[in-house]
């Protein structure tokens, strides 16, 4: 089988949120090559991300970003809030979002909802980090579970998001902001704001602010 190294991405930073970041993604050529092992038909073109993509007039792509799932309700609708911003930033047409459990919509659901939408294709990406048990077992029986009512459609679990550099950035802003909020030169970011939980402490107690 044919290996597929997937070049340097480079990074523009976008507001989404008001103290949060997204990264819009500029897709080097050898990337653009493996995106197109979905393009077997190159009969339409356009532009997503920045960059010219030719698209398979007969092939439609759905994508699933798939959480664990919460009973907090909160918790869950972070969810739709990411898969908002994934839309705008990469402008693909059919994109839901699904819990692994405990909260609708299930895989199941978000795989019939691309499909009543004209996929033909369906990736299943996981909001996870690490490669653990979910990801090896859990995600793909429930997915395959869902692709038996389909059987003309293709689906593929991509790898979870696992070790990357834009994660440490994601990481080092989320560590600027707290730490400038808890000093009192900032405000609650959208996490933390009324959770009153953003504080420094020192031998177990609050610390002071100090200017």
């Amino acid at each position: 089988m044919a290996s597929h190294t997937l070049g340097p991405v480079q990074c523009t930073q976008a507001r989404a949120f008001p103290s949060s970041r997204v990264f819009t993604r500029h897709v080097s050529t050898q990337y653009r090559g493996a995106r197109q092992l979905f393009d077997r038909h190159k009969t339409t073109s356009g532009r997503r991300g920045g960059v010219s993509v030719t698209r398979a007039s007969d092939e439609k792509l759905g994508i699933v970003v798939v959480d664990h799932g919460s009973r907090r309700k909160e918790s869950n609708e972070l969810l739709d809030k990411f898969v908002d911003v994934y839309k705008q930033q990469t402008e693909y047409e059919i994109v839901e979002p699904a819990h692994m459990e405990l909260a609708p919509p299930s895989i199941g659901e978000a795989f019939k909802t691309c499909v009543d939408q004209g996929a033909t294709t369906v990736i299943i990406s996981p909001y996870f980090l690490s490669p653990g048990r979910h990801w090896k077992e859990d995600i793909p029986r429930l997915a395959r579970e869902a692709a038996v009512n389909f059987p003309e459609v293709k689906f593929l679990v991509t790898a979870p998001i696992g070790v990357h550099s834009l994660v440490a950035e994601v990481l080092q802003e989320r560590m600027e902001q707290c730490m400038l909020h808890a000093a009192g030169k900032r405000e609650e970011c959208e996490l933390c704001k009324g959770t009153d939980s953003c504080k420094m402490f020192v031998g177990g107690e609050v610390a002071e602010e100090t200017n």
